[in-house]
Order: structure tokens, then C-alpha cells, then sequence
């Protein structure tokens, strides 16, 4: 296991900020594009900082956009092995079993459920979806695993949610799975048509 088994996703903004001024060092526009986790990632950064420099964001097969909520024995037994200097430790493993992932250490549980107010929203604060005024495109494949939610109802949430935003889209992509396997020209094509769509759209501005 890597990646986000470990991760401290409330820190994911410094990675993305450092990724953003790389690409915009010579005044460039931006179209980020977030896959699985990355999705979630680029919402949290854009909803906390509202970047002038992106003009519109693709979240890409992100069900991580709207995660049942922290289990709280998982936080009560992740604090536990946290405090007794196992924070590095994994969780029972199925812990995850909602996710691509199937299990997550003690410390990256903690810090979800610190990230779990501003990303999903809690006590009045918005989730960061909500909070983002760019453009959006979010598509799904139909040949994905989508746990607890159908392709529709998760479309459906994300253009209910991002109610902030100038411009929503949302598509499910036929016969693709989570990894574009076959499918690459089909996605390059999606992006070639959003990245034209804005730029007409800045263009018109």
C-alpha cells in the first residue's frame, strides 16, 4: 500500500500549490485535473484559496467527494494507537472497504476527520465543493465500481452541491473503468473539449 494510506490530506494544498506555481511560472491559466482522491484534492485547494490562475477544474472518477461520514470506534482506536507511538500502523484491514484502498494508518484517519469539516462540510460550514466558483467538469465511467451510490445520484450530487460555480458538467464516459484502460483517447477528448470551452469562455469574458 501508498499513497493515501499514509497521506495527511489536510497538508494536500502545499503539494498543490507547489505543482500550480510550476505550471503557471510564465503567467500560463490552469485546468487542474483530479483523479480518484486527487479529485478531492483539488476541490480542497481551490475551495480554500480560489486560485485566479485556474479557470475550470475536472474531477475525474473522485467518489471521494462525498465519504460517509468518520467512524467514530475507527477515530476512538486510531487516537489510541496514535498515542501509544503507533500512528503509522494501519487500521484493521476492511476499514477502508468503501474505498480503492482497503485500509488506512491511525495517523491519515485523524486527519481526515480534522479535514472532514471543511472538505464535507459540518456546523455550518459549507463542504468545499460548494465553496468553489470556477468552472467544474466531473465525469464517471460506466464500466467503474461505484460503492453505495449509482454513476447518476453521484452526477447528481456534484451539480447539486457546486452551487457556487459559474459552470457545471457533468458526463458519464461509456465503457470506461477507473484507469482509462483502452480508453485514453476517449478521456483526451473529454479534456480537449473542456480545455476548448473555457477558453472561449475566458475569451468572451
Amino acid at each position: 500500500l501508498a499513497g493515501s494510506a499514509w497521506e495527511a490530506f489536510s497538508e494536500s494544498p502545499l503539494d498543490v500549490s507547489a505543482w500550480f506555481d510550476f505550471a503557471a511560472k510564465d503567467g500560463d491559466r490552469l485546468m487542474p485535473i483530479g483523479h480518484g482522491q486527487g479529485g478531492a484534492k483539488i476541490v480542497y485547494y481551490q475551495s480554500e484559496r480560489q486560485d485566479p490562475r485556474v479557470i475550470g477544474m475536472t474531477i475525474a472518477s473522485s467518489a471521494s467527494l462525498f465519504r460517509d461520514k468518520i467512524n467514530e470506534e475507527l477515530a476512538s482506536l486510531a487516537a489510541s494507537m496514535a498515542a501509544d507511538g503507533r500512528g503509522q500502523d494501519l487500521l484493521p484491514w476492511g476499514s477502508r472497504s468503501t474505498r480503492q484502498v482497503a485500509a488506512i494508518s491511525a495517523n491519515a484517519y485523524l486527519d481526515l476527520r480534522r479535514s472532514e469539516e471543511l472538505l464535507y462540510g459540518a456546523n455550518g460550514v459549507a463542504p468545499a465543493l460548494a465553496r468553489i466558483r470556477c468552472p467544474i467538469l466531473a465525469w464517471y465511467g460506466t464500466r467503474e465500481r461505484l460503492v453505495n451510490k449509482d454513476i447518476d445520484d453521484f452526477l447528481l450530487r456534484v451539480r447539486r452541491t457546486a452551487t457556487a460555480s459559474s459552470l457545471v458538467r457533468t458526463k458519464k464516459l461509456p465503457n470506461v473503468d477507473y484507469f482509462y484502460e483502452g480508453k485514453e483517447t476517449v478521456v483526451a477528448n473529454e479534456i480537449a473539449k473542456w480545455c476548448a470551452e473555457l477558453q472561449e469562455l475566458v475569451e468572451t469574458a
